[in-house]
């Protein structure tokens, strides 16, 4: 059997002392484990502050909600040496496209025969969009975890759903 994502970000913390810190019984909390009770966002948050693992909370809306769940798809998974690597090759793409772009924008308007032009453009900017989004998600995430995590210096504690 897999570990569920709320199991594995919790690591060598006792379920006793997750529990308390989170507000929530030990039996709440394994059934949030074992995917028996799915969990609230609210205390999808107490654990990512418990825990100090902010991915939990991509990882919780890739499993939670549609909309997590194509954001979570578009984002590929890289190390910040690759997704570093990867922006500054988009970029590099874009760059090559500068002087096509001028000749488009430079009267205002785009004709019929430089539509497959914008096309290719537009293919790159979207590119270039994607990577900038991997890397500011890498950076938030897995770099910088309690930065994404002070909000207006609540308290840890999760009300107890049941």
């Amino acid at each position: 059997m897999t570990q569920s994502i709320y199991r594995k970000y919790r690591g060598n913390m006792l379920v006793k002392v997750a529990a308390r810190k989170l507000g929530i019984s030990d039996r709440t909390l394994l059934r949030y484990e074992t995917e028996e009770s799915p969990v609230p966002n609210e205390v999808a948050i107490s654990m990512a502050r418990v825990y100090g693992a902010p991915k939990i909370l991509p990882d919780h809306c890739s499993l939670k909600c549609e909309i997590g769940q194509i954001i979570h798809q578009y984002l590929d998974k890289h190390d910040l040496g690759i997704s570093v690597l990867r922006l500054l090759k988009e970029l590099d793409d874009v760059v090559k496209t500068k002087n096509c772009l001028i000749e488009i924008a430079y009267d205002g308007k785009i004709d019929e025969n430089e539509m497959p032009k914008w096309i290719i453009i537009r293919k790159e900017l979207a590119e270039l969009k994607k990577a900038i989004a991997e890397l500011e998600q890498l950076v938030s995430f897995e770099k910088i975890p309690n930065y994404a995590l002070e909000i207006k210096n609540e308290p840890v504690i999760a009300t107890q759903a049941l």
